[in-house]
């Protein structure tokens, strides 16, 4: 796996670029939405929140390259609204919703993200969206929601973790959704060590949805 090195938090993604000039830079977006609720009346969640299936068939997040004359916050506002497909103003970006920034001296990248928590109604708008959005069935070939809980037999999060993901975007994830206060440091860390036993094979008296 590349390895990554996190920029120091805090640090404005702007003021960043002039950091690592020969870099490449590129931003993705999580967006999430507050949304308490109970899977089949019985697995509770807190949220919900926004990943992609790429062309590649990896799973990351809406986001590109920076362009040159752009800040890392208005390329991932662009970036979103050509993969997601959403209205002038409905989702925009800025220096409050920064999560971390990583780099890699191997790939000579630089990787800045941002999580947005929007309304359920926008949330919902968005999923509808996409499929009208400009890279649709290009870029992207669909939006899923991350299963923000665990079921008695280990799967939902820690089976969702066995997925294959782009870059550094697992991390990203558990950076966004520990530091966001949708899960804590322990329940990201035991879902990935839950992970690891997951195999997919379901018991029949396991089947009680």
């Amino acid at each position: 796996m590349e390895s990554y090195t996190e920029v120091s938090r805090g640090s404005d993604p702007a003021d960043v670029l002039t950091q690592f000039p020969d870099f490449s830079h590129a931003a993705h977006l999580m967006v999430y939405c507050k949304w308490p609720g109970k899977l089949f009346g019985k697995y509770e969640y807190k949220a919900v929140a926004m990943m992609q299936m790429r062309f590649d068939g990896m799973l990351g997040f809406p986001g590109g390259v920076v362009d040159e004359g752009e800040t890392p916050q208005q390329a991932v506002t662009r970036e979103f609204k050509e993969e997601v497909g959403c209205d002038d103003g409905m989702v925009t970006i800025t220096t409050a919703d920064h999560i971390c920034t990583h780099y890699s001296h191997h790939t000579r990248l630089c990787l800045h993200f941002f999580a947005k928590e929007v309304t359920r109604d926008v949330y919902l708008n968005l999923e509808k969206s996409a499929l009208t959005a400009k890279d649709w069935g290009k870029e992207v070939f669909g939006v899923i929601r991350v299963p923000l809980y665990t079921l008695p037999n280990g799967l939902g999060l820690p089976g969702f973790l066995k997925n294959a993901f782009i870059g550094n975007s697992l991390m990203q994830l558990g950076l966004s959704l520990t530091r966001g206060g949708l899960l804590t440091e322990g329940e990201w860390a035991e879902a990935l060590s839950t992970s690891s036993h997951v195999t997919g094979l379901v018991k029949k008296e396991e089947i009680d949805y």
